[in-house]
């Protein structure tokens, strides 16, 4: 892993991403203009090329690498279809009820009766027949039992861009 960032007064570039999440730069010396990290070691150049400071650790600069991984999953995200973002959201509902299906599930230390089994295994057929619903991906998720949707949660969809 080796990352060269460079710093503006308006801007942060790690390897060529400019960086659009706000990263508080007061921490860096004003003299920064790039840093280079390769997981162990690096260095800090200054703006016109005349000092280059070693660095062992990452561990002041580590905003600015979150907020590149932050906008790298923006940008990959944003371009995902929107059937993809809705199976995703759909399949992230449906990891939630999976272990509800485990003989031993308890609410409050109460097992589930036998309408609350049937309403669960209900609410996920409809959760794996929504795909198949006409105006499909820009209509709502089916909506979970009452009981139910406490316990889970449910992203908004369809997203409102």
């Amino acid at each position: 892993m080796y990352f060269t960032i460079y710093v503006d007064d308006d801007l942060v570039i790690v390897d060529d991403v400019a960086i659009e999440t706000p990263i508080n730069k007061d921490d860096l010396p004003s003299w920064v203009e790039i840093i280079w990290w390769d997981g162990e070691t690096g260095m800090l150049q200054h703006r016109d090329n005349t000092k280059s400071v070693p660095m062992d650790n990452y561990d002041d600069y580590q905003p600015i690498l979150d907020a590149y991984y932050q906008e790298l999953n923006k940008r990959k995200q944003a371009e995902k279809t929107p059937e993809q973002q809705a199976r995703e959201t759909r399949n992230f509902v449906r990891k939630q009820t999976d272990m509800m299906f485990n003989p031993g599930y308890t609410i409050q230390d109460e097992l589930l009766t036998k309408a609350q089994r049937k309403e669960l295994l209900d609410f996920c057929i409809r959760l794996a027949r929504w795909p198949k619903q006409p105006n499909w991906p820009a209509i709502e998720l089916p909506p979970p039992p009452e009981w139910l949707a406490p316990l889970l949660t449910i992203p908004d969809w369809p997203k409102n861009n």
